[in-house]
């Protein structure tokens, strides 16, 4: 696809116009503040890099938010050839509860492109690395306020060192999310050799304290 850099304004103007807008995970948030009040955007999870942003009336052009668990991972995941792992390639049906209100329904996990803006990430370790996906289920759509979340790949049950990402939710978009399935998509860049070594993560729920934090919930996860 042709890719453009554009300001908030031309985002604005596009959006108007009734298209879709991409944005990088870190950018997201400034764009998300810049755009003007009255444009009612919604943004959804492309994949670990990207969100898209488009007018809350339109239903977009590629894979969609996962409101039901029938659409599957496959579905949401979009393109990519197969990993030639097996590890890597399989849906895994969980529906493990960690907490009163949230029960981790699925994941997947896979080393392949699978999306068609793969190509546009910044090259990282040797373009290597591992996607993890979650389907969180939650009662009455709502994650807990005061419960962020932690993932953390892992070696022979050994976290590695540097492969951990923290959130404060899932990573459904910056708007919230209804329907009790969130979509949670990880990115983690390594290098070939340690990307063969990864078999596992372990996934940690924590409330954030004055000064640290409290865990309140723990699973690991093998493959």
């Amino acid at each position: 696809p042709t890719v453009m850099v554009v300001s908030a304004q031309t985002a604005a103007e596009t959006l108007a116009a009734g298209h879709s807008v991409l944005s990088t995970w870190a950018m997201a948030p400034t764009l998300h503040a810049e755009l003007p009040a009255e444009l009612a955007v919604t943004s959804v999870a492309v994949d670990p890099n990207w969100i898209r942003f488009m007018q809350t009336d339109d239903t977009g052009d590629g894979p969609p938010q996962m409101s039901r668990p029938d659409h599957g991972m496959g579905v949401w995941m979009g393109v990519g050839e197969a990993s030639a792992d097996d590890r890597l390639s399989a849906e895994q049906l969980l529906q493990q509860p960690l907490l009163p209100t949230v029960t981790l329904h699925r994941y997947r996990v896979q080393d392949t492109p699978h999306s068609p803006l793969a190509a546009y990430r910044e090259p990282i370790a040797d373009a290597e690395g591992v996607d993890l996906f979650l389907l969180w289920q939650v009662a009455e759509g709502a994650w807990p306020a005061d419960v962020a979340i932690s993932v953390r790949l892992t070696a022979a049950g050994a976290v590695i060192e540097g492969a951990q990402i923290d959130r404060n939710r899932p990573a459904t978009g910056l708007n919230v999310p209804g329907g009790d399935y969130l979509s949670d998509p990880y990115h983690f860049a390594l290098t070939a050799e340690a990307k063969a070594a990864v078999d596992g993560a372990l996934i940690i729920l924590y409330r954030p304290t004055d000064g640290g934090f409290v865990n309140v919930a723990q699973l690991a996860l093998a493959w």
